[in-house]
Parts: C-alpha cells; structure tokens; sequence
C-alpha cells in the first residue's frame, strides 16, 4: 500500500473509531415494531443520531429540537416551547433535571442556530440527544401484556366458546390450560378462520379449520386432532401427544411467521416437540377462537392468556 493510501485507511479507521464510540455514548434508541407507532419523531432521532456520530453537532441538536417540539405538541398542551416543556414536566413526561436543561437550550437555541462562526459542543448535543431518547421512549411506551384468566365449562349445547377473536395480525398468545383434575372426557380447541368473524354454529366447518386436544375415558393419552382444509396437512390428522397423561396443564405458544404465515405450538416441554416436530405448525390463518366441549360429557377447565403485541 502507497504510503498515500495508508494515511487515507488510518484516517478512516480513525474517524470510523470515533463515529462507534460516539454511537456507544447514546442510549440504545428503540426500534421495536411497538415503538414505531410513530415513524415520523423516530426517523427524526434516528438523523439526530446519524449527525451526531459524523460530528454534525450543530444539526444533531436542531433536528432533536424539532422531534421534542413534534413530540410534545402531541402530548401536551402548548403553542410554544417554553410552555411545553412546562407543561411535560407536570405531567412527569420530564425531570427535573431535563426541566431545566431543556430551558437552557431554549435559550441558547436561536444562538446554536443563528451564530454559525461559533461551534456546538459534542457534549450538547449529546445531552439533547439523550434526553430525546428517553422521552421519546416514555412517550411512545410499549403496551401491557393483556392477561386473561377464565373457565370454559359445559353448556346447554354442550360447546364453549370463549367471546374474545384472537388476532394473529398483530399479536402472539401464550396459553396454558388445566383440566379439572377428576375428569376422564374433555376437548380443548383453537379454531381458525381468515376473518375475524369466526363461525360457531357448528363445530366442524370447512372454511374454519380445527386443531384440538382430546383427553379420552378410555386411555390415560392426551390426543391432538387436526379437522378441516388446512393448507399445509391432510384434512385429518390424529396423534397421540402424550402418554400418561393426567390432566396436567398444557402450556404452547401461539404465534403467527410474518414471513410465511403460518402457525406455530411451541409446546411446555422440549421433548413433545422433538416426538412431532411438525405437529404445531398450520398456515395461511389470521385469526382464532378457543373453545371447549365434552361431547355430551361434563367438563371444566382453567384457561389462562396472556396477549403481547408482536414485535
């Protein structure tokens, strides 16, 4: 290599080492698909963030500035910044460090933006961006995992629906099940569909696949059934999923691929999934309903869901 050239690669390797260290000095800024509800303030700090590392003070703290402007106005009450930052820090939005930090900067601003023969300082625009960063994050929180306990039990009709649609889409479940235990004859189901209204009038239907668990007087077995034209299976499937079974809770996880739209158990215990390592998975549905039926038989079983947003 030219000695040229290896000052140029020095002077790259320097400048890239200075950029990662400047990257390292900042809050992770988060880019879960739940923090992206809004696109428009995090594609503003993520440029904030970029000129901070290339040594863009000056333009890092202006585009900071104009996302907690963007982001304020939509939480608080306020036409200007002095009164939003007030209005934040009632709110609990800000500290009380951030208060009076974010005052100072108010003052300078105009400084920052108008003064161009006097530099911005890295440790400014730092600050700023920090300080964006955990706002942003409060402000746009991840949402509570919704937890969901209930019974599904005999009816008149004998089947159990629970009311609530599971969306696919947008949500994966966590979901465990316990039988009570005296009971020799139970069904557990997860009916899908395409759309959101899923059809109970009938158990066996078509256009709204089944896949469920049967617990049978006659064996200590719990089975797992497959009914209906799924798209990735024969119309019908059966196996026998655990042996020895004594109503013990049944714990999977269901989850649809954004990649391949299909449906995937991941099961309580490794090695039921190892036994049917194809058992779990379904594609091509949307959305799904949990009921419960003994085929005549009296039944009673605890379900518990928990619902997380997808990220």
């Amino acid at each position: 290599m030219k000695p040229e050239e290896d000052y140029r690669y020095k002077t790259f390797l320097k400048e890239l080492e200075i950029k990662e260290r400047r990257i390292k000095s900042l809050e992770p800024i988060p880019a879960k698909r739940h923090l992206r509800k809004d696109k428009t303030a995090l594609r503003i700090l993520e440029e904030s963030a970029q000129l901070f590392a290339d040594g863009k003070f000056r333009w890092s703290i202006v585009a900071s500035i104009a996302m907690l402007e963007y982001l304020l106005k939509k939480k608080v009450q306020g036409r200007d910044f002095d009164t939003l930052i007030t209005e934040a820090k009632n709110q609990n939005l800000i500290e009380n460090s951030d208060f009076h930090y974010l005052h100072g900067l108010r003052f300078n601003r105009n400084n920052i933006i108008h003064e161009i023969e006097k530099s911005a300082e890295e440790n400014d625009a730092k600050i700023i961006l920090l300080i964006s960063i955990k706002i942003f994050t409060k402000i746009i929180s991840p949402p509570v995992d919704n937890n969901y306990s209930f019974e599904l039990f005999k009816q008149d009709g004998d089947d159990h629906y629970w009311d609530k649609i599971l969306d696919l889409n947008n949500y994966r479940y966590s979901i465990s099940f316990t039988p009570h235990y005296n009971q020799d004859y139970w069904r557990f189901g997860i009916r899908f569909s395409n759309e959101p209204d899923v059809n109970t009038s009938e158990r066996h239907s078509p256009n709204f696949p089944l896949f469920h668990f049967t617990k049978n007087t006659k064996e200590n077995n719990l089975r797992i059934h497959r009914l209906g034209k799924f798209k990735d299976s024969n119309p019908f499937f059966e196996t026998i999923f655990l042996e020895g079974y004594k109503n013990e809770e049944v714990s999977f996880l269901l989850s649809k691929h954004e990649d391949d739209s299909s449906l995937i158990f991941i099961f309580n215990k490794k090695e039921h999934m190892d036994k049917h390592p194809n058992l779990g998975t379904v594609s091509g549905y949307s959305y799904a309903q949990l009921s419960a039926w003994g085929d005549g038989a009296f039944f009673r079983i605890n379900v518990k869901v928990i619902e997380s947003e997808k990220v």
